[in-house]
């Protein structure tokens, strides 16, 4: 797409208006009308690519994992994590109401 249509005047790109945003709108305006059933399942489906998408990006991140950036795992040992602990908790703790 031209940058005409896929960037605001704001941008500085020479933009008129942003198209895909509009359409995304467009197609979400029209999801609400048809009712909430209808957007239940677009919902669903929405959420479904996104957990597809996120597995795969995991999938294909496999292959990339170097075990030898693992060792040493906790050069330090578990000391600091276990005195670092009620600190954490307590900060959790504050935030529950």
């Amino acid at each position: 797409m031209p940058a005409w249509m896929t960037s605001t005047a704001d941008e500085g790109k020479g933009g008129i208006m942003n198209l895909p945003a509009i359409l995304v709108c467009l197609l979400v305006t029209w999801i609400l009308s048809r009712g909430t059933k209808a957007f239940g399942r677009f919902e669903l489906v929405a959420v479904a690519i996104k957990v597809i998408l996120i597995l795969f990006i995991i999938g294909l991140g496999v292959f990339y994992i170097d075990t030898n950036n693992y060792n040493p795992f906790m050069p330090s040992g578990f000391g600091p994590c276990l005195r670092a602990r009620p600190l954490c908790s307590s900060q959790c703790s504050a935030m529950t109401p």
